[in-house]
Order: structure tokens, then sequence, then C-alpha cells
């Protein structure tokens, strides 16, 4: 062949038809002559340029016709944006854990109601509470969710995904769980007296996650809730008053606060990895 690359070996070259003392050759001169880059550079495009668009427009037609989960389209059917509906319908599947949670409080709600007693209506009180955490644990943590390392790049802010997923497993947690307090009706408004410190540690856990990831967060506010009980050693009945007394009191300063460590750290978020 002449020491320029003339088109025909050129295109056998990019399609790898050519001998290995041709392609050495080749090789040897192009790094010397720009006219041979070129004109490899265009069989090249030539080449492969009708593949890759074939690729990319049978990777947008798989993603155009994927069937969307029936939770993102009945979202977008309540007028979410297309986004909003993805990011929620995304939420963590980790959900068994969430349900055996439920199913425990639901256990501890029927042995409280059959048996009448403080002791057992103050592990439901407890135990209620801590649904809402695990919701809130649930929606962002890594541990628990496949998607999280996809989520943690996604083209939005990492703060709103956290609230969205948050809102969408804290909503039917609380709702749920109320439903258990029924059960348990006979004892009045003080069967729901889990529901306001219930809020008050996933609104903390959520604060805290902007220090540390919120699974870590939420372990500690429930331990913390836990452990309250046995450090202070009192009667139950007593426990309940305070639960539904000044406990009450307590859980809205608690989620005050952590409310305004939200609104004003908040964007410190976007600038760690969760």
């Amino acid at each position: 062949m002449s020491w320029h690359i003339n088109p025909a070996a050129a295109k056998d070259y990019v399609e790898q038809r050519r001998s290995g003392s041709d392609v050495a050759s080749i090789e040897v001169h192009l790094p010397t002559c720009d006219e041979c880059r070129r004109l490899v550079a265009d069989v090249t495009a030539a080449t492969h340029e009708p593949l890759l668009d074939l690729v990319w427009q049978r990777v947008a037609t798989v993603l155009d016709d994927a069937t969307r989960p029936w939770s993102e389209r009945a979202l977008t059917r309540l007028g979410l944006s297309t986004e909003t509906a993805r990011l929620l319908g995304a939420t963590s599947r980790a959900r068994l854990s969430f349900l055996f949670a439920t199913l425990l409080t639901v256990g501890i709600a029927l042995v409280a109601a059959r048996s009448g007693r403080d002791a057992q209506f103050g592990v439901f009180l407890s135990v209620a509470a801590l649904g809402p955490l695990v919701a809130t644990a649930l929606a962002f943590g890594r541990r628990v969710d496949p998607a999280h390392a996809l989520v943690t790049t996604a083209p939005t802010s990492i703060w709103r995904i956290v609230l969205l997923r948050t809102a969408a497993s804290l909503t039917p947690a609380v709702a749920i769980t109320g439903l258990a307090s029924l059960i348990v009706h006979e004892r009045g408004w003080v069967a729901m007296a889990w529901l306001l410190p219930g809020i008050a540690m996933a609104v903390v856990s959520l604060a805290l996650s902007i220090w540390v990831p919120i699974e870590h967060a939420a372990l500690g506010v429930a331990t913390a809730w836990v452990a309250a009980p046995v450090v202070a050693s009192r009667p139950a009945a007593e426990l309940i008053d305070a639960t539904a007394g000044p406990g009450q009191l307590v859980a809205l300063g608690a989620a005050a606060l952590a409310a305004l460590v939200i609104t004003n750290r908040r964007s410190f978020l976007d600038f760690r990895e969760t």
C-alpha cells in the first residue's frame, strides 16, 4: 500500500479487516500524518454513527414505552408532576420491615385491649410512636433503598427528595397506626397520645440527618425513646400520664426546634452524602 492511507485501507482498518502487519504500519503512520488521521476519523464516524443512532433510538424507545408502576400513574392522575410522581414511586422497596412494625403495633394494641393493664397499654404507646420514625428511616436509608446511589445523583435537591419520600411513607404510617389506636378506644384520647411524640421523633430524625445518615439518626432517637421509661423507672400509670401530659409539650417543643433547625440548615444536606 502507499505511504498515505487510501479510503479502502482506512475502511478495512476501522472494520478490523486488515492483517497484523498492515495494522502495525497504519498505527505507526497515523501519529505523524494529520491527513490520514482525518481520513480514519471520517471513516470511523461514517461507519459507527448509524449504529450509535440505532442504539440510542432503541434506548429511547425502551424508556418511553416502559410501563410505569400503578402508584406512579395514580399520583400523576392526582395532579402531581411526572418528576414528583417518579420520586415518590421510587420510595424505598423495603416494605417488609414497615409491615412488621405495623403488625407488631396492632398485636400489642390487641393485647392491651384484652388485658386492660397499664403496662401493656404503655408498651402500645411506646411502640406506636415508633411507627412514623420507622417509616422515616425507610424512606431514604442507604441500606434499605436499592436505588440510593442513583437518587443521590439525581438532578434535583436531595432535601426535596427526602421530604417527598418521607411524606409518602409517613402518611400511611400515621394512618395505619391510628387505626390500631381504635382497638384501645376505651382509653379515650390517651389512645392517640403516641401521635405527637411519633411525629416529633420523625421530624427530629430529619433534622439530625443534616449531619448523619438518616437511619443512624432514627436509630439514636428510637433508642432514646425506648430507654427513657427504663431510666425513669416509674409505675406504668405515671408514665402514661406523663406521656399524655407534659410529654406532649416536650414533643411539641422538640418538633418546633427540629423544624427550626431544618429551616436554617437544610441546604447543608445537598453538600454531603446522605
